[in-house]
């Protein structure tokens, strides 16, 4: 009984994502979006918008593959240090006299 264990315990892979949630995503030396939530599948991303003005981040989350086989060969897709302004971000409330 104690060998059955043992061998399905063997059979047993953690597999982890390739991105985890706060990384930044970028594609062919352009920064392309901020992981907001990751599991071992399923990467949610919010992309940069770029403009004149500097990045935004887009309103839309987009769902990718989060499987390390599609990404560890990818020379052109890698984890990047977030900008400082999206590092730290909080949510508050802004007041408007009227």
């Amino acid at each position: 009984m104690k060998n059955r264990n043992k061998a399905k315990m063997r059979k047993q892979v953690v597999r982890k994502g390739y991105f985890k949630a706060g990384d930044c995503i970028e594609v062919s030396g352009k920064l392309f979006g901020l992981v907001v939530s990751a599991d071992s599948k399923i990467v949610g991303v919010k992309r940069f918008a770029h403009s004149g003005l500097g990045l935004f981040i887009e309103r839309n989350t987009t769902a990718y593959s989060n499987e390390a086989k599609h990404y560890e060969n990818s020379y052109w897709i890698r984890k990047v240090q977030a900008p400082k302004e999206y590092q730290h971000m909080s949510v508050g409330v802004l007041s408007v006299n009227l």
